[in-house]
This record gives C-alpha cells, sequence and structure tokens, in this order.
C-alpha cells in the first residue's frame, strides 16, 4: 500500500551574487544603522556592508571656550569611531571620505578621555591622514577649515574632492594649481582675485558655488566640468561656453534682480551638445527682468537637453507661451514645483495638457 504521508520538503537557500549585494548596500537610502543591521546577516555580508559603513567618517569636535585658549574634544560618538579605526587597520581602507565640524558647549565637566590628546583640530587631522590611506575626500566647516588649510595643501595630489563652507579658500600664495588632482569643490564662493587671473583647472569635473553674489568663472582648454551649481548672473555666466562637457546645469537666483544669462551668452549656451539637464531654482516669477529675458533663455536650450527643472518656482505663462512658439526644442521631462500653485490647480492643469501635446512628461519635484 503506498504510503500518503508526505515528505518535508527541503528548504533550499539561493545567494545572492556577490557583486548583487555590493551594488544594493551602495544604496543612499541605507543609514549607518542599516548597514550595521547587514552586518549580522552573515560573513558576507559583514564584510560588504562594513565597507560602505566606513566609506565616509563623520568628526564632531567641541569646543568650550577658556580665556586662555579653547579646550578641543571628541564627541562621544566621533570619540568612538576615532578608537575604532585606531585599533583595526582593516577598517582603515574602507574610508575614502572625511567630514570635520567644530561646535561651541558651555560646560566644562566633560569625561577626560573625550579631551584630545593631540591638543587641536590640526593634529586630530593629521592623526587621520596618516591613519588613512585611502582617503581623499574632504568635507569641513569654516573653523575646521582655517586650522586645517596649510595640512591639506601639503597634501596637494592626494585630494579629489573637498567641500568647504568658505569663501576664502586660497590664502595669498595659493591657487587652483595647489590641487592639481581635484575634481570635485563645493564651497560659499571665492574671493574675486582668486577667479579674475586664474582659469578653473580642467581637471575638475563638479564645481558648487553656493553663494548669492556673482562669481567670474572661466574655463581652461580642454576643461571637463561636467556639473554646475552657480547664482544666475551675467558674470557668472558669460563664460558658459568654456565648459563644453557641462552635462548638468543648476541655477539659482541671487538676492539681486539680474538677467540668469547675458544675451551675449546665448549663442555658446545653445552650443553645449552634452548639456542633459537644466535646473532653474527662482525665487520669483513676477521679476520683470526674468520675465523679459527667461523666453530668450528658453529659445536658445541646447538641443541635447533632457529634461528642464523649476524646483522652486514655476513660470506657468512664460512656458505656456514658450511650447506655442516655433523656437520650442522638445525634451523628455519637464519638472515643476506644485505645492508653490495650491491656488493655480487649473493653471497647472493647461500646462500639463499643453506640455503633453509636445510630448513633454511632467514630473511634480
Amino acid at each position: 500500500m503506498l504510503s500518503t504521508k508526505l515528505s518535508p520538503l527541503k528548504s533550499y537557500s539561493l545567494p545572492l551574487p556577490t557583486e548583487l549585494i555590493s551594488q544594493i548596500l551602495q544604496s543612499p537610502r541605507l543609514s549607518k544603522s542599516d548597514l550595521a543591521r547587514c552586518c549580522l546577516v552573515n560573513h558576507e555580508f559583514l564584510l560588504l556592508a562594513q565597507r560602505q559603513m566606513y566609506r565616509a567618517a563623520y568628526i564632531c569636535l567641541p569646543k568650550i571656550s577658556t580665556p586662555a585658549f579653547p579646550q578641543w574634544l571628541f564627541s562621544p560618538s566621533s570619540h568612538l569611531l576615532f578608537r575604532t579605526l585606531e585599533g583595526n587597520v582593516g577598517l582603515r581602507r574602507h574610508v575614502r571620505k572625511l567630514s570635520m565640524k567644530a561646535s561651541n558647549i558651555k560646560t566644562r565637566d566633560v569625561p577626560a578621555t573625550l579631551r584630545l590628546t593631540s591638543g587641536s583640530v590640526s593634529g586630530v587631522f593629521r592623526i587621520l591622514i596618516e591613519m588613512l590611506p585611502r582617503l581623499d575626500s574632504l568635507k569641513f566647516d569654516a573653523e575646521t577649515w582655517q586650522s586645517v588649510r596649510s595640512l591639506v595643501f601639503s597634501r596637494r595630489n592626494q585630494w579629489k574632492t573637498v567641500s568647504i563652507s568658505i569663501s576664502t579658500i586660497f590664502r595669498q600664495d595659493q591657487t587652483w594649481c595647489d590641487l592639481p588632482n581635484l575634481q570635485e569643490l563645493e564651497c560659499h564662493g571665492f574671493r574675486e582675485k582668486e577667479t579674475m587671473d586664474i582659469s578653473i583647472p580642467s581637471s575638475l569635473q563638479v564645481l558648487r558655488i553656493n553663494k548669492n553674489d556673482p562669481q567670474i568663472l572661466k574655463g581652461s582648454p580642454n576643461s571637463q566640468l561636467r556639473i554646475l551649481h552657480v547664482v544666475g548672473s551675467p558674470e557668472t555666466l558669460s563664460n558658459i561656453g568654456d565648459f563644453p562637457e557641462l552635462q548638468h546645469l543648476h541655477i539659482f537666483r541671487g538676492l539681486e534682480c539680474q538677467p540668469l544669462l547675458p544675451s551675449s551668452a546665448f549663442s555658446a549656451f545653445s552650443q553645449l551638445s552634452h548639456l542633459r539637464s537644466l535646473s532653474l531654482a527662482l525665487w520669483s516669477v513676477g521679476d520683470p527682468i526674468l520675465s523679459a529675458t527667461l523666453p530668450s533663455l528658453l529659445a536658445h536650450l541646447p538641443r541635447s537637453l533632457d529634461r528642464l527643472d523649476f524646483p522652486e518656482r514655476t513660470p506657468i505663462e512664460i512656458l505656456s507661451t514658450y511650447f506655442q512658439t516655433s523656437t520650442f526644442r522638445p525634451f523628455r521631462c519637464l519638472g515643476y514645483s506644485r505645492n508653490k500653485y495650491q491656488d493655480e490647480t487649473e493653471t497647472i492643469a493647461q500646462l500639463v495638457n499643453l506640455a503633453f501635446s509636445k510630448g513633454v512628461g511632467l514630473e511634480c519635484l
């Protein structure tokens, strides 16, 4: 007689390829806590997750102001990170980016273990750059930058990415040439002399300037700049043709009422054959100067453009008119901010219908 008893099914584990696990763990959506939990899965996850966990190191240095001199400390989490890296050679090799930030505290009742044995911010930074062999990316606030600037330039060939929340990057005896391998720079701006005399080096691929004041930018021969984030002004963008490899351009408005782009640069702008995205962060759509120059800017959009974004204010009337002109050049996507136009739903709907009729998709930012 045949048995009707079913044998238990065997469970099979289908392991994911290492390459796929590595790509998943690189997702920016994963927090440090998420990666820490991934370390508990198995040995393979541990090795891959640790690589992402320690890729960027953040050091916070509180300061106690005293009559004689400031007393610098480690924050508890930064102290733990520093000691962990100090005791594990393998983890040190994962660190590629270092962020340092100062803060002020009033209390003087802190554990002795948190006080900097090196005595200064520059001392901690010196230890870290000696400890971390693959470090090539730096981020500082204004106070820590003033303390470490000399050390950064003494390692001039090491740095590929630098982010500084200050305008005075170079001293009088320093120029762009002192950072020959720099590929990405984020800062508040430059002193006039820094951009008047020397062109942006050809090695730079990403430049983000967050200051509202106009900046004079000049490119070098064979410029490799691909991403540019700047204030819209005639001075800043008058030499836009110096950057033929530009792929992503983000323009934000300053406090002064000026055109986004000088009319003399329209022709060069239209010849940016690699430009894929243009983002215009406008703080006002009623500015008469903007109203007069934006249609001309739209009429000179490069044919390579894939998407046009308005993350702050959307000039609905100007766009509606542009979609109906003979100068309209098709692109794939128009990004707009809906929450700024809750009382103009009908107008937005009309713009959506008009864009769709031209083959342009809309995306709410």
